[in-house]
Protein backbone atom coordinates (compact mmCIF):
# COMPACT_ATOMS: atom_id res chain seq x y z
CA UNK A 1 0.00 0.00 0.00
CA UNK A 2 1.47 3.52 -1.00
CA UNK A 3 -1.05 5.78 0.47
CA UNK A 4 -4.38 5.84 2.08
CA UNK A 5 -7.46 7.72 2.06
CA UNK A 6 -6.74 11.49 4.09
CA UNK A 7 -3.12 10.33 4.36
CA UNK A 8 -3.72 8.22 7.44
CA UNK A 9 -1.32 5.37 8.32
CA UNK A 10 -3.96 2.44 8.41
CA UNK A 11 -7.09 1.42 6.75
CA UNK A 12 -10.08 -0.32 7.53
CA UNK A 13 -13.01 -1.41 5.65
CA UNK A 14 -14.92 0.74 3.05
CA UNK A 15 -11.40 2.84 2.77
CA UNK A 16 -9.75 3.93 -0.68
CA UNK A 17 -5.99 2.76 -0.45
CA UNK A 18 -2.93 3.54 -3.53
CA UNK A 19 -1.28 0.24 -4.06
CA UNK A 20 1.66 -0.33 -6.20
CA UNK A 21 1.21 -3.58 -9.10
CA UNK A 22 2.77 -5.23 -11.69
CA UNK A 23 -0.09 -5.51 -13.56
CA UNK A 24 -3.31 -5.67 -13.22
CA UNK A 25 -4.49 -8.85 -13.88
CA UNK A 26 -7.65 -9.30 -12.00
CA UNK A 27 -9.57 -6.82 -9.44
CA UNK A 28 -10.06 -8.87 -6.21
CA UNK A 29 -6.74 -9.39 -3.91
CA UNK A 30 -5.92 -10.48 -1.10
CA UNK A 31 -3.13 -8.35 0.77
CA UNK A 32 -0.34 -10.34 2.35
CA UNK A 33 2.59 -9.38 4.39
CA UNK A 34 5.03 -11.69 3.95
CA UNK A 35 6.97 -12.90 7.70
CA UNK A 36 9.55 -15.12 8.28
CA UNK A 37 10.44 -18.44 6.57
CA UNK A 38 10.21 -22.04 9.16
CA UNK A 39 11.77 -25.22 8.17
CA UNK A 40 9.43 -28.40 7.51
CA UNK A 41 10.06 -30.66 10.82
CA UNK A 42 9.31 -33.62 8.26
CA UNK A 43 11.35 -32.91 4.78
CA UNK A 44 14.93 -31.98 5.09
CA UNK A 45 16.06 -28.88 3.23
CA UNK A 46 12.39 -27.83 2.63
CA UNK A 47 11.26 -24.37 3.78
CA UNK A 48 7.46 -22.98 4.01
CA UNK A 49 6.63 -18.85 4.19
CA UNK A 50 4.69 -17.68 7.15
CA UNK A 51 2.25 -14.96 6.21
CA UNK A 52 -0.12 -12.35 7.75
CA UNK A 53 -3.60 -11.92 6.04
CA UNK A 54 -4.03 -7.72 5.95
CA UNK A 55 -7.43 -7.99 4.21
CA UNK A 56 -9.25 -7.60 0.49
CA UNK A 57 -9.10 -5.07 -1.56
CA UNK A 58 -11.01 -4.40 -4.64
CA UNK A 59 -8.59 -2.74 -7.31
CA UNK A 60 -10.96 0.08 -9.20
CA UNK A 61 -8.77 2.31 -11.27
CA UNK A 62 -5.09 2.98 -12.66
CA UNK A 63 -4.20 6.18 -11.39
CA UNK A 64 -0.45 6.54 -12.22
CA UNK A 65 0.70 4.90 -15.36
CA UNK A 66 4.41 5.55 -14.62
CA UNK A 67 4.62 3.82 -11.34
CA UNK A 68 1.63 1.56 -12.19
CA UNK A 69 -0.39 2.76 -9.07
CA UNK A 70 -4.16 1.76 -8.50
CA UNK A 71 -7.04 3.01 -6.27
CA UNK A 72 -8.78 0.05 -4.41
CA UNK A 73 -11.05 -0.19 -1.78
CA UNK A 74 -10.48 -2.57 1.63
CA UNK A 75 -13.79 -4.69 1.12
CA UNK A 76 -12.62 -6.76 3.93
CA UNK A 77 -9.93 -5.63 7.24
CA UNK A 78 -8.18 -8.73 8.70
CA UNK A 79 -5.57 -6.62 10.54
CA UNK A 80 -4.69 -2.74 9.77
CA UNK A 81 -2.40 -2.98 6.94
CA UNK A 82 0.02 0.08 7.05
CA UNK A 83 0.83 2.62 4.65
CA UNK A 84 4.61 1.37 3.03
CA UNK A 85 4.46 -1.86 4.85
CA UNK A 86 4.56 -3.45 1.19
CA UNK A 87 2.12 -6.38 1.47
CA UNK A 88 2.07 -8.90 -1.71
CA UNK A 89 -1.29 -8.95 -3.26
CA UNK A 90 -2.38 -12.25 -4.42
CA UNK A 91 -5.55 -13.14 -6.39
CA UNK A 92 -8.27 -14.59 -4.58
CA UNK A 93 -9.83 -18.01 -5.80
CA UNK A 94 -12.86 -16.09 -7.02
CA UNK A 95 -10.92 -14.83 -9.91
Amino acid sequence: MTATEMDMKTAGEFQYIYVRLDSNGGKDFVAQKNLTMVKDPLVKDRQGQMVELQGEIEVLEKVNDQQNIYRAIVKKSHSAGGRGRDPDARKTADD
